[in-house]
């Protein structure tokens, strides 16, 4: 319900205009008291004055410290300086007129004409004003204001006196005279007073914008002008002779009818004014109360049909005050049971603490807090909800209330959940492509600007409309000097015909790539090597032009060349060296196998001489050793020219059988212990003769070079993958220093060994026998621990040269 507050609307005008007034007077003071001083000085009026009138310069002069102490603006009155030093001038003033009072009473000591001199009347004034000034001073207006008005009823008791030369109305002393000018001064000082403390004590309760502030308002000027009036009467009826003791009582009550009069008509229309407003303030109430009742009858319909929970806590104690019918829905329990009691009588420990912590937040923080999830047990077991906490505040901001609302989010909660995960892996996609996005115009700038590849971009006239700075490198031609010529105009003549070509298939391929080679003028009249692409935008509305991309080639065409050349030469001198190695093999097949069979002769050929006997061995030696080797030479021959071979499905567990059965007498003689961990079907597609080569060398290899120190143990394993076969062939025989001989383990020749069979051919073919047909070997070798072969057969390799 609205309340009604009076409302101070003429406050501010009455404080400026009372402010206006008390510098007006003050300013009066100092007039007065400066024309007295310039009339003490000059004898402005020259005339004899009689002892109420004449001029005292010591209370004149305390008159002009007053009134510049009260002059000060009202912002400076407040600063401790000012304080201090108004206090002390009314510690001194005070003091003076002590002074006076007594010198008074001393009546031996000759003061009448002295220039010191202060009335006592007026020093009893001054003390009084200096005590008030000292109490406005110090933070207590209503005794400075107490002290103020008695000067002034003190003042206009003296000037009614002097004017109907009653002495008995000079007060506190009855004196043979008063000092008219400064009694009439101290009164409107005094006046000053009251109005530099207007907007406290007894001054604040009159300019009130209440209804006491306008009654003394009124009533006031009303107390001053009444007798004033009325003593005006009866002088003038003394003077006239017609004043009689009967009209003066008649004035006297007549001067209080009317002060009463006006009281009561004033105090009358106040009470009328304020029962009115009461009267419609009680009609206001009526009809607030019956639209707050409709509005609640209407509030209640709602919060009755609203599917979600909603109730209210009352006061710190947390006591349900109401609850509506979906929540006894959710709960499971009637209001009733609800209604007075805290979260302790209704939940269990650990959630009524929470429930409790959630409330004091919101009357700590006087917010509103939301509690996304928050479990709670009802007859269907845990629910979650989502619960915002509302304060009720009162008018002074206090929470009276905490208005609860609650979601059941239970069946949302896993779907929320997934939501959740989904935007924010959304939000985390946006802002890397939203990151992307604003650097991607920098990137494009360093790309462009930094690349090695050129740029130019040109119009339906083929006319260049942009080039990036790579051109100008690739060109030595600045960029300002090919914008807006035509591209055609660039080319290398001889290729000209090839450009127009090319921009006849862009015509007809818009919106594709095509690429192309062509030759460009530099500026130092000599040509370079281009290739890229180029694609017909002409289309895109966005772009509407053709991008040309490109890079410089020229180095490259160079080494092309020169490659082209090396491989000319290489190709002759492999060419030679092959018809070298043919000849060599050939024309010195037939002198071997003449001196083999001199050899065979002379084994039937009985020799006595020992030392003839001993060169025939060398001889037949060396005879054999060469022999080999061009049996060998002729073997790699054979190799390197066949470089595709027939290739055919190779049954492994049957070829190792058969190759284990090739060296039979061996294996009974060393008694090897055999691992072999193949499937019974497995297959590799390789050349036949080269695999079996393959499989009997690696064999005789790890029986040859056996420890004498273990019984040998063979481990043979293949894997197939979909791309390739591997097959690992393991020993544990007397193995090999791979740090110092891994590069020359499959050279031509090479022995690590001093068997007396090794001649070292047998891995260098194993290895020429994989290369040959796509496939590679690797080894794993330790001293006195064993070897291991990894070969690899390439089944893409295998099944390209079958379809070939």
């Amino acid at each position: 319900m609205k309340k009604h507050r009076s409302v101070n609307i003429e406050g501010p005008s009455i404080l400026l205009s009372l402010e206006k007034l008390k510098v007006i007077i003050t300013l009066i003071i100092l007039g007065a008291v400066c024309f007295g001083f310039f009339n003490w000085w000059l004898k402005i009026i020259d005339a004899p004055l009689s002892p109420s009138y004449r001029f005292y310069p010591l209370p004149y002069l305390i008159l002009i410290i007053l009134s510049a102490l009260l002059i000060i603006p009202e912002k400076t009155t407040h600063s401790l300086r000012y304080t201090n030093i108004a206090r002390l001038t009314s510690l001194t003033i005070i003091f003076i007129a002590l002074i006076s009072i007594l010198l008074h009473f001393n009546r031996g000591m000759a003061i009448e004409n002295s220039a010191l001199i202060i009335p006592e009347n007026s020093a009893f004034l001054f003390l009084l004003t200096g005590i008030s000034l000292l109490f406005l001073n110090s933070g207590k207006p209503s005794f400075a204001h107490s002290v103020a008005l008695l000067i002034i009823s003190i003042a206009v008791l003296l000037l009614i006196g002097y004017a109907y030369q009653m002495p008995e109305f000079f007060i506190p002393f009855q004196i043979r005279y008063i000092s008219v000018p400064e009694t009439i001064l101290l009164l409107l000082l005094a006046v000053s007073i009251l109005l530099a403390g207007k907007n406290k004590g007894y001054m604040a309760e009159i300019i009130s914008p209440y209804s006491g502030g306008h009654i003394a308002r009124k009533l006031l000027p009303m107390l001053f002008l009444t007798p004033l009036f009325f003593g005006i009467i009866r002088l003038y009826s003394e003077k006239s002779g017609l004043y009689t003791a009967a009209q003066g009582t008649v004035l006297f009550f007549g001067a209080v009818l009317i002060i009463f009069l006006f009281t009561i008509l004033n105090s009358v229309k106040e009470a009328n004014k304020l029962g009115l407003s009461l009267e419609a303030e009680i009609d206001e109430r009526e009809k607030a109360e019956t639209e707050i009742k409709n509005s609640n009858r209407f509030l209640e319909t709602i919060l009755e049909n609203i599917p979600n929970m909603i109730f209210v806590k009352k006061g710190r104690e947390l006591r349900f005050a109401a609850l509506n019918k979906a929540g006894e829905q959710l709960l499971g329990i009637s209001r009733q049971e609800y209604i007075g009691k805290t979260d302790d009588d209704v939940f269990p420990k650990e959630q009524a603490e929470f429930f409790k912590k959630k409330d004091w937040e919101v009357f700590e923080n006087e917010t509103v807090v939301v509690i996304e999830e928050e479990p709670v047990y009802t007859k269907d077991g845990e629910r979650w909800l989502r619960t915002k906490k509302i304060p009720v505040k009162d008018e002074n901001g206090l929470p009276l209330y905490i208005v609860g609302i609650s979601e059941d989010i239970t069946e949302k909660r896993e779907q929320d959940e997934k939501l959740k995960q989904f935007y924010t892996e959304l939000e985390h996609k946006v802002k890397e492509r939203t990151r992307e996005l604003s650097n991607s115009e920098k990137r494009f700038r360093a790309l462009i600007e930094n690349s090695t590849d050129g740029i130019t971009i040109t119009n339906s006239s083929s006319e260049i409309i942009y080039e990036s700075p790579a051109v100008e490198r690739m060109t030595g031609y600045p960029l300002k000097e090919r914008t807006g010529t035509s591209l055609f105009d660039h080319i290398y003549p001889d290729d000209l015909e090839k450009c127009h070509k090319l921009y006849q298939d862009l015509s007809a391929n818009p919106g594709k790539p095509i690429f192309g080679q062509f030759r460009i003028i530099h500026k130092n009249e000599d040509y370079i090597w281009i290739e890229g692409t180029a694609t017909n935008l002409e289309r895109d509305e966005s772009v509407k032009a053709t991008i040309f991309n490109y890079r410089d080639i020229t180095e490259r065409k160079k080494h092309e060349h020169e490659r082209e050349v090396l491989i000319q030469q290489l190709t002759r001198h492999n060419k030679d060296l092959r018809q070298f190695s043919y000849i060599t093999s050939h024309n010195l097949r037939a002198p071997v196998s003449n001196l083999l069979g001199l050899l065979g002769l002379l084994n039937f050929t009985h020799v006595e001489d020992q030392s003839l006997k001993e060169i025939i061995n060398g001889f037949k030696i060396s005879t054999n050793s060469l022999n080999d080797t061009i049996n060998d030479l002729l073997s790699i021959l054979y190799i390197k020219e066949n470089s595709t071979m027939e290739l055919e499905d190779i049954h492994v567990p049957g070829l190792i059988e058969k190759i284990f059965g090739q060296v039979s007498n061996l294996i009974e003689k060393i008694d090897p212990e055999i691992e072999a961990d193949l499937k019974p079907g497995s297959i590799i597609h390789f050349n036949k003769a080269y695999l079996e080569s393959i499989f009997l060398n690696l064999l005789t290899n790890a029986l040859k070079y056996r420890s004498a120190e273990r019984r040998l143990k063979l481990t043979l394993k293949l894997e197939e993958f979909e791309d390739k076969t591997v097959v690992c062939f393991q020993d544990n025989g007397i193995g090999l220093d791979l740090e110092s001989c891994k590069t020359k383990i499959f050279g031509l020749y090479q022995k690590f060994h001093n068997h007396p069979d090794s001649k070292g051919l047998g891995l260098y073919l194993v290895k020429t026998h994989m290369e040959a047909l796509g496939g590679s070997i690797e080894i794993e070798s330790a001293l006195n621990i064993g070897t291991k072969f990894i070969l690899t057969f390439n089944k893409i390799y295998a099944e390209q040269s079958s379809v070939h």
